[in-house]
């Protein structure tokens, strides 16, 4: 309160008029500045403004921190993601009343069924040999998740055995989120 902003964050009276000029020119596209924090360290920030109706002009700041962040939690995501893609095994995600979110592209080889044919149904209906297990009810019973061995139908018909470990992936307050099926 009370603090001029921008001559806080910008001491350098050149630096300053230079950022003020690039956020007045609302050219729509981002560029780096450096702000000096109260401390007195530097914070890298984008900077983009845009001219909007009624010749007004609005300029938006982002924390680099938090872009780069955002960046690495996309890179490790991306990792993640093509291991589970690439993975040799059979993986099911399910939520927690057993319906089926996600089966990689080796569940997909291994069953017979595609993605979009089982994403939404019960992981039991379409994958035991006969009759309904009740998932849920064995799940709730071994609350650390469980090692099965049972039959299994294709999507042809033909029966294999599956071996599988079924755990729970709880948040941080414990609730259980989802159920991964490998």
């Amino acid at each position: 309160r009370g603090v001029n902003f921008l001559a806080a964050g910008l001491p350098d009276t050149d630096y300053r008029r230079e950022m003020c000029d690039f956020i007045m020119s609302a050219c729509g596209i981002w560029r780096e500045f450096n702000l000096t924090t109260r401390p007195g360290g530097i914070l890298s920030s984008s900077w983009m403004s845009l001219h909007i109706p009624g010749g007004y002009i609005i300029g938006i700041g982002i924390d680099l921190r938090l872009c780069n962040l955002c960046r690495q939690m996309g890179e490790e995501l991306a990792k993640f993601a093509a291991a589970v893609e690439q993975a040799g095994e059979g993986i099911v995600l399910m939520n927690p009343e057993g319906i089926i979110e996600y089966i990689n592209p080796s569940m997909e080889a291994i069953t017979g069924y595609k993605r979009f044919e089982v994403t939404g149904l019960p992981f039991s209906d379409r994958m035991l040999k006969d009759g309904h297990e009740d998932l849920c009810s064995l799940l709730a019973a071994n609350p650390q998740g469980v090692s099965l061995c049972r039959q299994r139908r294709r999507k042809d018909g033909r029966v294999y055995d599956a071996s599988m470990n079924i755990t729970p992936v709880r948040d941080s307050k414990g609730r259980i989120m989802y159920y991964v099926s490998i």
